[in-house]
């Protein structure tokens, strides 16, 4: 029996040691995504690495493998310092002193090409009643399934396609200036718009770039992430841009867009939001984004409900606050 014992827990801390091991070089591997996009793919998964390595210092002190134990909780924390920011901040003014400002609500959603739950989709749109609306993976029978939507949002930029990078925008605001424009190398559809809220400017950029599924698509991603930061950097009134980005909050080309485009991320202070895949909860990861200047206020960021595709929405309610800006696009 003894024996039998022996063997079992020899087992178990193997594993443990196993899955540890595994989890902590990810955690190093993502660290250099910039290096090569296989290794950007480990960054996605930090909240995971978190609770993994957890789990497996937790075990490895119960079997007394106090070396082990140490080295995966230090792995967890590294984890989970990255992580821990996505919880604080909510509710913090974007400029002190700045007085109150009109409100909107933007609802953003792949609604992936080959899904055929119109009906859901425009029951979530009813349910969240937005003022904008961006939907993402649109083809010419998503546009007419959505008429309904077309008729209370009438302001709209459609550009439908079959290659799951069609963009749609649907606005209930006056709008200005909203058209396609083509942003980077990939020469997928970006959508940009300005609005009227509450008498002022308030302009919204909408993109989908490529999965990197290759080194190929990886180095057009990023490339598009530059001149969507490019294209931010000349924008000055209030902004938000919006959409599948194809990357989490710690890869190398969200780290790039964050770092060029002067805006700020949406999702502190509201916890982590994963999105994709919608199907899959325990290796879920974050990459439908929405991003703001600085005189943008985020009052509530949520995921809203599955409506059949592979992504989960994001609901954002907005504020404009401090002065005035004109635009200079």
């Amino acid at each position: 029996m003894k024996s039998g014992l022996l063997k079992l827990k020899v087992r178990v801390s193997g594993l443990i040691f196993a899955a540890g091991c595994l989890a902590g070089l990810a955690t190093a591997a993502g660290f250099f995504g910039a290096w090569w996009w296989r290794m950007d793919l480990l960054s996605h998964f930090r909240v995971q690495y978190a609770a993994a390595l957890l789990a497996a210092a937790a075990a490895a002190a119960i079997l007394r493998r106090r070396v082990p134990s140490a080295l995966f909780a230090l792995l967890c924390a590294i984890n989970a310092a990255l992580a821990l920011p996505l919880y604080i901040g909510a509710g913090q003014p974007c400029e002190p002193g700045g007085t109150p400002g009109a409100r909107a609500r933007i609802l953003l959603l792949n609604v992936h090409t080959s899904c055929r739950a119109h009906d859901r989709v425009l029951a979530l749109v009813r349910e969240e009643n937005p003022d904008l609306v961006v939907l993402e993976e649109v083809n010419a029978r998503w546009i007419a399934a959505l008429s309904e939507l077309a008729a209370t949002h009438t302001n709209t930029v459609l550009c439908p396609a079959e290659d799951n990078f069609g963009l749609a925008l649907y606005s209930r605001l006056p709008m200005r200036d909203g058209r396609e424009i083509i942003l980077g190398k990939a020469g997928v559809s970006s959508i940009q718009a300005e609005f009227e809220l509450g008498g002022r400017p308030f302009r919204i950029l909408a993109t989908h770039t490529l999965p990197p599924v290759s080194r190929a698509c990886a180095a057009l991603r990023d490339q598009q992430l530059e001149k969507v930061a490019e294209y931010c950097r000349r924008v000055s009134a209030p902004m938000a841009l919006v959409g599948d980005l194809n990357a989490s909050p710690w890869s190398h080309g969200f780290r790039l867009l964050m770092d060029c485009s002067g805006l700020r991320d949406s999702m502190p202070g509201f916890g982590f939001q994963a999105t994709w895949p919608a199907h899959n909860a325990l290796f879920r990861i974050p990459l439908d984004h929405c991003l703001v200047s600085d005189s943008v206020r985020v009052l509530d960021r949520r995921i809203g409900r599955a409506t059949g595709s592979d992504h989960l929405p994001v609901v954002i309610d907005l504020e404009l606050a401090g002065a005035a800006r004109g635009s200079r696009q």
